[in-house]
């Protein structure tokens, strides 16, 4: 059995008998089965209740669940009682989880580093207690909601090293925010996703019939690793290097429909393929026929 401390420097002395070694970086992506975490739950002096080290452990937590890990134990170790820290901490509920326990620095207890195994489904269950809420804005939730969906469908893809644009579209996917967030590691975790897809339903690209054909891609997230994918996407079915039109910040969605449609005048395309929402102000659009994708695809057929 190993033990893992991750704790400040002004704790090191009153840990050091465990026989261990000490990081203040984890890589949450290098936990392990059968390990005792010792985590000091507000490493941060100017702000006490912080909870830094609380997601840490989360994050920790999360990723052995992922990996179908039971036989481990998380410490929290802080030096208030754990009644205060019910009070205080937005994921005390984490406590419920199996494999999670607290310590209060300072009563002269000894640290119990005893591991036990405990039932993974159970600790999914006690997972949902933390109820840990996605991004606030509608338009934040749907920028991730996208990262999510990229992810996954990645996550379908066969294994396929030796092309290029399939390593493009893999370190994009490396780059995303979403998957550095605590949300997405919860998420995960409740459903264990991690490995579930076989081997005999990973998919290879192979869109019949567009050998040749000119496409061109009109989507918004084109920069955060959609453009990598449809590149894979179609150059893999044989179609040519999609034409991507290139979107500017904070431009209004007026000037947008105007570069747009000038834009779209210049192309010589057989497919288009068309985002519905394009601009940010169709986050708050209820009326369909106004979305700039919606008004984009009768531009198209316009001039078709």
């Amino acid at each position: 059995m190993k033990i893992i401390k991750i704790i400040s420097d002004r704790l090191m002395p009153l840990f050091d008998k465990y026989k261990s070694f000490a990081v203040k970086d984890f890589d949450y992506n290098a936990s392990d089965d059968n390990t005792c975490y010792i985590i000091e739950i507000s490493p941060d002096l100017e702000n006490a209740v912080s909870y830094k080290g609380v997601e840490t452990a989360l994050k920790i937590y999360f990723n052995l669940i992922q990996n179908t890990f039971n036989n481990f134990k998380i410490i929290l170790c802080g030096f208030e009682n754990e009644l205060t820290f019910y009070r205080d901490c937005e994921y005390s509920m984490f406590l419920k989880c199996p494999g999670v326990v607290y310590h209060q620095i300072g009563l002269n207890s000894e640290i119990n580093t005893d591991i036990s195994q405990f039932d993974l489904e159970q600790a999914v269950e006690n997972l949902k207690n933390i109820k840990m809420q996605p991004p606030s804005s509608y338009k934040t939730h749907h920028s991730m909601a996208n990262e999510w969906a990229l992810i996954r469908y990645f996550s379908m893809l066969e294994e396929d090293v030796e092309n290029e644009g399939y390593n493009k579209l893999s370190e994009k996917i490396k780059q995303l925010n979403y998957t550095k967030t605590l949300y997405f590691q919860y998420q995960e975790a409740l459903n264990k996703r991690q490995g579930k897809i076989r081997k005999k339903d990973k998919y290879t690209p192979d869109i019949k019939n567009i050998n040749g054909l000119e496409i061109a891609i009109i989507d918004d997230e084109v920069e955060k690793g959609y453009g990598e994918f449809y590149t894979y996407l179609l150059q893999k079915s044989k179609a040519s290097i999609p034409i991507m039109f290139s979107f500017k910040k904070e431009e209004s969605k007026e000037e947008m429909m105007e570069r747009l449609q000038h834009w779209i005048d210049e192309q010589d395309i057989d497919i288009f393929i068309v985002d519905l929402r394009l601009h940010d102000s169709d986050f708050y659009e209820k009326d369909a026929s106004k979305l700039s994708g919606i008004q984009i695809i009768d531009f198209i057929k316009i001039l078709v």
